[in-house]
This record gives structure tokens, C-alpha cells and sequence, in this order.
């Protein structure tokens, strides 16, 4: 046997022999590797579509228009909306909030007069104070009681931490054809 194969020989022996000793820390090893390559290919995915709605809402928010109308109206050309009723948000709102036996705060109403938009939209912003469940309620009272209506923000928060109701400001309105009658 020449030097070059003795030296062989005893590499791979001495290799044998390491991963004899050390299997467990190296398969351990090798699955935190592939672990950690998998979860950073979900993050690049994940980020990327992050990427992509923000760039859809920035254009959206450009254009003057809200993702829920855009995705809504999206397949059909022109939108079929109501004739403008300035008591009909109104009696949605005194509706979901009378069925969730909410009190409304603060309620304003604005008409967003947009020249470059097909329609007006009719906003309403009031604060409710409840506890969560109820407010919850209320909301999906709103949503489910009527068509066309948008939910713009909610935002909640807590006086103080010994309370157990919530304060929340809202922002909802309605999308109309034109200002025909008030």
C-alpha cells in the first residue's frame, strides 16, 4: 500500500469515525438549516406580496378610490348605486346600533364630493364606547343589515386598564349616484 492510499484510507476512516461520534449534532444541524431556509423563502414571498398590496393601494389611494369599491367594481363597467338619501345611512346606523343596544356619540355626516368620481360618497364618523363583544356586534350588525356600506376605519381604545369598556372611533359610508334629494 503506497502513501497515497494509506492516506485515504485513514481520511475516510477518521470521516467515518467523526460522523459515528457526531450524528445527532449534524442531523440536528442540517434540519435547523433547512428550517431556516424555509422559513426566509416564506418571509421573501410574504414580503413581496406585502409589496405588491401596498403598491395597489398607494395607485388606489391616487386614483381617489377605496379597495372595496375597486375590487367591487372591477368586473362591471358602471356601479349600480342608489339615489342620494342623506337619512339613509342614518337609519342603518340607528339600526345596528339599536340591534346591538349601542349608544352612537359624536356622529357627523360629510359628503365627499370627488369631481373625478362616477358617484358620491356619504361618510359618516361617530365614537361608540361599549365593551368589545358589543361593539363587535354592532359592526357586523352594520355590515350585514345593509349593502353599500363601507367601513372606513376603526380604531379602539381603552381609558384605562381597570375599565372594561372600549371607545371607538368610526368611520363608515355609503357610495351614491348623485345628490338628488336630501
Amino acid at each position: 500500500m503506497d502513501a497515497t492510499q494509506l492516506f485515504l484510507a485513514r481520511s475516510v476512516f477518521a470521516i467515518r469515525r467523526k460522523l459515528a461520534i457526531y450524528r445527532l449534532p449534524l442531523l440536528l444541524m442540517t434540519g435547523a438549516t433547512l428550517l431556516f431556509a424555509a422559513a426566509l423563502t416564506y418571509h421573501m414571498l410574504s414580503n413581496s406580496a406585502l409589496q405588491a398590496a401596498r403598491v395597489e393601494a398607494a395607485w388606489l389611494s391616487r386614483e381617489g378610490l377605496s379597495v372595496a369599491l375597486a375590487r367591487a367594481g372591477a368586473g362591471a363597467r358602471k356601479p349600480d348605486l342608489k339615489a342620494f338619501r342623506s337619512s339613509h345611512l342614518l337609519a342603518i346606523l340607528e339600526q345596528g346600533a339599536s340591534a346591538a343596544n349601542v349608544k352612537l356619540d359624536e356622529i357627523t355626516f360629510v359628503v365627499d364630493d370627488a369631481p373625478n368620481l362616477p358617484y358620491v360618497r356619504y361618510r359618516a364618523t361617530f365614537q361608540v364606547v361599549s365593551r368589545y363583544p358589543i361593539i363587535r356586534k354592532f359592526i357586523s350588525e352594520i355590515l350585514a343589515g345593509s349593502e353599500g356600506v363601507v367601513l372606513d376605519t376603526v380604531a379602539c381604545r381603552r381609558e384605562d386598564i381597570t375599565v372594561a369598556d372600549v371607545r371607538c372611533d368610526i368611520s363608515a359610508y355609503v357610495a351614491y349616484q348623485e345628490k338628488n334629494g336630501g
